[in-house]
């Protein structure tokens, strides 16, 4: 399985692991649901993606799942919905990635090497 969550999930802060190549599978099956769930039970989600050593990227189709999943939660409805999000780990052409396109994000987006998670995990409960 590409996609996990963590045992650190609790309220709303939802902390998944990445591993392997993330399939549109993984996002309909497991991350798509799970943030959906945060967010009616919550209205605001603070999310952790940990992009363990054996991560290799995502599928085309995975892109697309999460493409339309941002799209759909982008925007003035999105405000307060996103609170942060941290990216964990993976190449630095992936942090570097979410830096960019964090700007697009409405709540916060940093980005951390996979040695400092306790870190991020402090800093998206904060």
């Amino acid at each position: 399985m590409a996609v996990e969550v963590m045992n650190e999930s609790s309220g709303n802060v939802l902390a998944i692991r990445a591993s392997g190549k993330m399939t549109d599978d993984d996002y309909k099956d497991t991350w798509t649901p799970k943030m959906e769930e945060l967010l009616k039970a919550h209205g605001g989600l603070r999310v952790l993606i940990f992009m363990d050593e054996s991560f290799e990227g995502f599928e085309p189709g995975a892109l697309w799942e999460d493409t339309k999943f941002g799209f759909s939660h982008l925007g003035t409805a999105a405000r307060g919905k996103f609170e942060k999000i941290a990216m964990v780990g993976g190449s630095e052409w992936y942090r570097r990635l979410g830096d960019i396109f964090g700007h697009l994000m409405p709540g916060e987006l940093k980005s951390f090497e996979a040695s400092d998670l306790d870190e991020a995990l402090e800093w998206v409960k904060s």
